[in-house]
């Protein structure tokens, strides 16, 4: 148990010696609730004091997943914040190298490298991130990244009959390993549109006076081509706010293909890197060819009949074979040989 564990444990053995009916007057009055959410079940205590209501999510949420009555009733009317804890597992911390550059725009840049550092774009996620103090001077940043995969966090709000937050997750520092994720999200209570209904009446009823009195002070033909004037004015807006939503969405399609065909490519680097572990000592490689897909090796080797085998187990490489007949080299011991193979990308989530 963390200490974090025990400390809410050590206040709900407490709060059973205070009696009853003061327990039920503070729940009324709570203004916070946490939600925990670990593999397929989601619990909410509604207070310190009170027992946390246990329910099951959905592996695979989708968008129109209903509210459970039990867990919205338990939800206080006057709540203001939700604590959320998620499980280690439920997110991902990552560390980052950024220009010294990006510190003003520091959540855009991190943004752009999301697809690089997760296995979701920016919109699939909820991130927060931050400069690790102990950053070094030379002109760079190390920057810390904490992403939660937006689809069972709204699912389990949406289970809450809560309206899912668009505020930035707010955290000072990542957890540590093996430590839970824990952050507030600001909620607007359920009795705030019926506990301001006679405000609203009184501000409706003094918009109405006031403009009856505009209409009775104004001219009607003054007042009409004042309207006019607004109105073509909204018009050009909306074509501009169409225009630019145009623009995002076709930026959006050729982020989409370079995202897709980043990941279709297997970098020189990453072949390099196999062919090092595969191959041993004695081996030599004379010439490295990648063209379309399709990897050419030619070298030297004292057992070139092995190397079929060794590339064949590779994780990059598939239908390894002689492109030509093996030879003796006559100025060394070993043989020349001519091996091609194709490259295929790896599997989303297959280790390095």
């Amino acid at each position: 148990m963390t200490d974090n564990g025990f400390f809410h444990w050590w206040l709900r053995q407490l709060a059973a010696l205070v009696p009853a009916s003061i327990r039920r007057s503070l729940q009324a009055r709570g203004r916070s609730a946490t939600l925990v959410i670990e593999r397929d079940r989601l619990s909410l205590q509604p207070t310190v004091a009170a027992e946390p209501i246990v329910a099951e999510l959905p592996s695979s949420p989708g968008s129109g997943l209903p509210a459970s009555p039990a867990l919205r009733a338990a939800i206080p009317d006057s709540l203001k914040s939700l604590r959320v804890r998620l499980a280690p597992h439920e997110f991902l911390v990552r560390q980052l190298t950024l220009p010294a550059a990006a510190r003003a725009h520091l959540a855009e840049a991190v943004g752009y490298q999301l697809p690089k550092l997760t296995p979701f774009n920016a919109s699939q996620v909820r991130y927060a991130c931050g400069i690790d103090g102990e950053s070094s001077g030379d002109g760079t940043l190390n920057v810390w990244l904490v992403a939660v995969p937006r689809r069972r966090l709204d699912a389990a709000l949406q289970m809450l009959g809560l309206n899912i937050p668009e505020s930035a997750i707010a955290l000072n520092a990542p957890p540590g390993p093996g430590e839970p994720l824990e952050f507030r999200w600001r909620i607007a209570p359920k009795s705030m549109v019926a506990g301001r209904g006679p405000q609203l009446i009184w501000i409706g009823a003094l918009a109405v006076w006031t403009l009856a009195l505009g209409l009775h002070l104004y001219h009607v033909h003054d007042t009409h081509e004042r309207l006019a004037a607004e109105l073509s004015d909204l018009r050009k807006q909306a074509a501009d706010v169409n225009r630019l939503h145009e623009n995002l969405t076709g930026i959006a399609a050729k982020v989409d293909w370079l995202n897709a065909k980043r990941q279709s490519t297997v970098s020189s680097l990453d072949l390099l890197d196999v062919l090092t572990r595969e191959l041993d000592d004695d081996t030599w490689l004379q010439n490295f060819e990648m063209k379309d897909g399709k990897l050419t090796l030619q070298g030297l080797s004292p057992a070139p009949a092995g190397l079929i085998e060794k590339l064949e187990g590779a994780r990059l490489l598939h239908n390894v074979r002689f492109e030509a007949a093996i030879t003796q080299d006559a100025r060394s011991n070993g043989s020349r040989f001519s091996i091609s193979a194709s490259v295929n990308p790896p599997t989303p989530g297959e280790g390095s």
